[in-house]
């Protein structure tokens, strides 16, 4: 079927990586559930869990890093994990604790007869949770116990007693990452259909230690208080390690913070050095030292904003620097403003001129040297993304051989030439990215393809020359000489979707408020000109495929047909004369700020389609409705109507797939200069 596959565990459902260890995105029930199947089968799974410390640990134990990326579960138990995954494209939802998990688990247990063998901890400890669970949960079945000070010589005998009892259930509570070592190495000889590593979790069953209560737990400071029960043991995990698993994690974070203030106190005492020899006339220190605090947040919020934290393997050194650029003159323009407000404090302005070019110099340097650093770890094998390649022919061949040359690299585990192989193989080799370059498939057809692959776990770039023309008017990177579009999951962090969605009721009222005169105004001349309402009501298809009610003022004559096609221009005889006023400027589209309040439509969006249209869609087109339609949108700054449909289309999926602030905020300065120069307003 294909070459140079590895084997592997299977890891379907969503996933992400966090400092190179693949996580998967599931709650507690998503959890439940994988347990119960694959507590049904005779073979043995791997469920292991991370936190700061599991991570910590990985850095320096190769073979546990092995462990937890061959695991057939890998669920996140630290806030700090959760935290970290933010700064990835697919963020974890919620961390699961085990002692939020294990009620869950033995509800699930009882209710399908599931037996449980508890191995691990002091003596007596798996004992005495045992005890405990069984009066909790009346029915439930503990196959057995065992305390986890076990010999070399003693874990044949206990594997015999394990397999006797037949349990569905083993949990290991050796600690990380002794427990996962153990499950990894007697995982053939255990006939066990579930393994999992649960840490100390008998020590609180069983009353040895107490656990954190449950509001600690929800503020992500079940570590304080575990700290606060045992200093002694646990204060060089916790506050050496956790301070480790921060700068890793934030890393290129602190070093721009870092450079920034160098730049910033190295230009004042360059030109302060200066200042005998050439007569510079600088203020005192004191206002710039009070100034760094917020120079910093501004600069690395702008470096946020700017995409230097969310780094693509495909992004050529050029294009970062590029990125680099754009975030240095963005950064100065807003220390030019902060320093006219600060007036009072007399910035000098050679000194906001030399540390412009100091930042961008410094910031230029640490991507250099970020990307060297990734080369370094791609040949030890850490940090690689395993990519498969649909397509067999010369095409494919030349983009394998270029990916596997980028910094951030991949491991190609083979090319594949049938697309209706591609679910299973996503399934059995756990592939994080494929890429589509085969001439085989025209754009249209891949991109059905691809909406196929929509709820499986992988990436999708897709390499075709019939993306020319849209490399023209988005960024686009470029892999053998041709456009290669990036294809991410289209699922937005929930907090994006809550703050543009109080930004949408915000802005419709107000604009709404101001409006309420010209809207006046505007109704009383279209009733005059002509008779019929001032307000055109259509029925379009907003997200999900759920119909609503549209609003627009009128433009056209009040017996052309609404359904009709839209006018191509100008002169089309059913627009009347006050309409062509209307659409030339856009103003036929205001009333649609009551849909954006309604909750039907946001500011930034695709287009409303009318449902006739949405009924003829190919599945890849269906992919627009998975947003609400917006009031602007890329197809609006990018032509509007002098593209054809089938163009705006692909510009609203281009949309979806990689919206969020950084996009919605250059649509919508796009779309100022597009209404006023009238580009393909008709």
């Amino acid at each position: 079927m294909m070459e140079a596959l590895q084997e592997t565990h299977n890891r379907p459902g969503l996933r992400t990586s966090v400092l190179g260890i693949d996580i998967d995105i599931l709650g507690t029930p998503d959890l439940m559930t994988r347990i119960a199947s694959m507590a049904e089968t005779s073979e043995s799974h791997l469920i292991c869990y991370v936190n700061a410390e599991c991570f910590n640990q990985a850095v320096f134990d190769r073979r546990y890093r092995a462990i937890l990326h061959e695991a057939d579960i890998v669920y996140a138990d630290g806030a700090g994990v959760v935290w970290a995954s933010r700064l990835t494209r697919e963020p974890l939802k919620q961390r699961i604790t085990l002692g939020d998990a294990l009620p869950d688990l033995c509800r699930m247990a009882v209710a399908r007869g599931l037996r449980l063998y508890l191995f691990g901890g002091g003596a007596g400890v798996a004992q005495a949770a045992a005890q405990q669970l069984i009066e909790t949960f009346p029915g439930l079945q503990i196959a057995g116990t065992h305390h986890g000070y076990v010999s070399e010589q003693e874990t044949a005998s206990l594997i015999a007693e394990i397999n006797q009892a037949k349990p569905h259930i083993l949990l290991v509570g050796l600690g990380a990452p002794k427990q996962e070592k153990w499950m990894w190495r007697h995982r053939e000889a255990l006939q066990v259909p579930v393994l999992w590593g649960v840490g100390a979790l008998f020590d609180y069953c069983g009353g040895k230690t107490p656990l954190a209560p449950r509001w600690i737990g929800r503020l992500g400071f079940e570590w304080l208080f575990r700290l606060l029960v045992e200093p002694r043991r646990l204060w060089r995990r916790y506050l050496f390690g956790n301070a480790f698993f921060i700068i890793r994690t934030f890393a290129l974070l602190l070093l721009d913070a870092g450079l920034v203030t160098c730049s910033w106190l190295g230009s004042y005492w360059f030109w302060r050095w200066l200042d005998q020899p050439l007569g510079f006339l600088l203020n005192p220190v004191d206002p710039y030292l009070q100034a760094v605090a917020l120079l910093v947040g501004m600069w690395l919020v702008t470096c946020a904003a700017m995409g230097l934290y969310r780094r693509s393997p495909a992004m050529s050194m050029r294009a970062e620097l590029g990125q680099v650029l754009k975030a240095t003159l963005v950064g100065m323009l807003s220390t030019m403003a902060v320093a006219f407000l600060l007036r009072g404090s007399s910035f000098g302005r050679p000194v906001v001129l030399l540390f412009g070019v100091l930042t961008f110099l410094c910031l230029s340097l640490s991507r250099m040297l970020a990307r060297a650093l990734e080369r370094r770890l791609a040949r030890r094998g850490i940090g690689l993304r395993r990519a498969l390649i649909l397509g067999d022919g010369l095409l494919a061949l030349r983009v394998k051989e270029e990916i596997e040359t980028w910094p951030a690299g991949y491991d190609v585990i083979g090319c594949l030439a049938e697309p209706a192989q591609v679910a299973s193989i996503i399934q059995d080799d756990r592939v994080d990215d494929i890429f589509v370059a085969t001439e085989a498939l025209s754009l249209h057809e891949t991109l059905n393809l691809v909406s196929e692959l929509d709820e499986q776990t992988a990436n999708v770039h897709i390499v075709s020359p019939e993306l020319e023309a849209l490399s023209e008017r988005v960024p686009l990177s470029r892999v053998a000489g041709l456009p290669l579009l990036h294809l991410p999951s289209s699922r937005p962090s929930l907090g994006y979707e809550l703050i543009k969605r109080f930004g949408d009721i915000l802005v419709a009222i107000a604009a709404l408020l101001a409006c309420l005169p010209l809207f006046g105004l505007l109704a009383v001349l279209i009733r005059r000109e002509s008779r019929g309402p001032a307000l055109f009501m259509q029925e379009r298809v907003g997200q999900r495929g759920r119909l609503f009610r549209m609003y627009k003022f009128r433009t056209m004559a009040i017996d052309a047909d609404p359904y009709a096609c839209s006018p191509n221009d100008l002169t089309d005889p059913r627009v009347t004369r006050l309409g062509r006023f209307l659409r030339r400027w856009s103003f036929d589209e205001l009333p649609q700020l009551v849909n954006v309040l309604q909750g039907d439509m946001t500011l930034i969006g695709p287009r409303p389609e009318m449902p006739f249209l949405v009924a003829q869609y190919e599945p890849w087109q269906q992919k627009r409705l998975l947003v609400k339609p917006g009031l602007t949108g890329l197809w609006q700054v990018m032509g509007r109507k002098r593209l054809p449909l089938q163009r705006n289309i692909e510009y609203d999926l281009y949309y979806i797939r990689h919206r969020g602030w950084r996009l919605d905020i250059e649509i919508l300065f796009r779309t100022i200069p597009a209404v006023l120069f009238r580009r393909g307003a008709f």
